[in-house]
């Protein structure tokens, strides 16, 4: 199951506000039979770059149809000071009949710090990187009772 960032437009705003919101890993719940995973992140993400953003983005933060790249991003969130928006998980998932039987969550990092051409690409994580976004992953289930087990570079849910 993949989850495609669908740009940096993102207003500074409440979250009840009517854009679209942050992309980011949120936990899953274990639901009955089921498993609702509520934010994997994104598996690709480029928010530089772009030689012009679509007009819909300019007019949502308020700006005219000259506005430049660098205008639309001062106005929008500055995803580069935040770590999270660049961490994200790639789910796994082991099925017998309609029923899941385990989860492995896989870490991947979209290659934040790099040239324009290569950030926002997804790769496997360093181990370091990998244990922080599954222990960051395993505190968001915890409200939800979903128990996380952690299995060398991945980690596991068995519902």
């Amino acid at each position: 199951m993949w989850q495609i960032s669908a740009g940096p437009w993102h207003r500074r705003e409440p979250a009840s506000s009517p854009a679209t919101g942050r992309i980011l890993s949120r936990g899953a719940e274990i639901y009955g039979e089921s498993v609702l995973l509520y934010g994997l992140g994104s598996f690709f993400f480029q928010n530089r770059g772009l030689p012009r953003y679509p007009p819909d983005a300019r007019a949502a933060l308020g700006l005219d149809a000259n506005a430049t790249p660098d205008q639309v991003d001062a106005a929008s969130f500055d995803y580069d000071r935040e770590d999270q928006f660049w961490d994200a998980i790639v789910v796994e998932s082991c099925w017998r009949g309609k029923r899941v039987q385990k989860l492995t969550v896989h870490p991947i990092a979209l290659s934040h710090g790099t040239s324009l051409d290569r950030r926002g690409l997804p790769r496997l994580t360093q181990p370091a990187d990998g244990r922080r976004i599954l222990g960051l992953f395993a505190g968001l289930c915890q409200p939800y009772g979903t128990r996380v087990r952690f299995d060398g570079a991945t980690a596991v849910i068995e519902p």
